[in-house]
């Protein structure tokens, strides 16, 4: 694993430049819509000149997931760090996952795309990584949640020079620390006797997943059903929630 390139403040700047045209046009148009010539003209560059910045159109985009999945993993830390009894860290997973999904949508379904199966991870590296590389990133991860926490605009918060096989690797590992979270907080429940012994954390994780990806991927007719019975979205939401945890306590 190659340690992160580092960049001087002008090709930082329009790398970033890069980053946010495509971002524009890949939340806009979706992944298919958008090609590397539709990229170089929206920040007025020759294609050829993009591949100074990035291998393909597939690194750009996993860049643009990795800037979401370490913000969703801000959020999710942060919300199950708050709570003190397994009960409250399960709910602020919950309330960390409805956030983001509500305040960053376009990220969510960036994130929802990459593990939709459309791209393939065998390439994903399970070697050690270099120790230098893992520090570079750790504080790469805690001057991101400083910049977040400041206020500063995501598009703004610059993102560091990886391969798409190291972007992979980031993403995937930042998703496996929220499911080992989730997993913890399931145990500790179990352990408080406040969720019942029998039930298994592994499918219990997977179920919590599938119901909250799926109320952010309603299908607009049953939407618009809810809706007509007067059921919000956040309702049913709130309703889905207390129907699992029915069901395990």
């Amino acid at each position: 694993m190659s340690k992160i390139k580092r960049m001087d403040r002008k090709k930082e700047k329009r790398r970033n430049e890069i980053l946010k045209a495509a971002e524009k046009l890949f939340f806009s148009k979706g992944y298919d819509g958008v090609s590397l010539d539709s990229i170089a003209r929206e920040v007025d560059l020759g294609r050829s000149t993009l591949y100074l910045y990035f291998e393909n159109k597939e690194d750009i985009f996993f860049a643009i997931v990795f800037r979401g999945s370490v913000i969703f993993n801000i959020l999710v830390k942060s919300g199950v760090d708050k709570g003190e009894k397994a009960t409250e860290k399960l709910m602020g997973f919950k309330d960390a996952y409805q956030r983001f999904s509500e305040d960053y949508p376009h990220y969510f379904q960036a994130i929802n795309h990459f593990l939709s199966g459309r791209f393939d991870f065998h390439d994903r590296s399970v070697a050690e990584q270099e120790e230098n590389f893992r520090n570079s990133m750790k504080e790469y991860y805690d001057e991101f949640k400083m910049d977040l926490e400041d206020g500063k605009l995501v598009s703004d918060i610059p993102v560091p020079w990886l391969s798409s096989v190291e972007y992979m690797n980031e993403i995937l590992d930042l998703r496996g620390e929220i499911l080992n979270l989730l997993r913890d907080s399931i145990k500790l429940a179990i352990n408080e006797g406040t969720i019942r012994s029998d039930v298994d954390p592994t499918e219990l994780i997977a179920l919590l997943m599938i119901i909250m990806n799926g109320l952010d991927n309603m299908p607009p007719d049953i939407k618009n059903m809810l809706e007509i019975n007067g059921v919000s979205t956040e309702q049913f939401s709130e309703d889905i929630w207390n129907y699992v945890m029915r069901m395990i306590l």
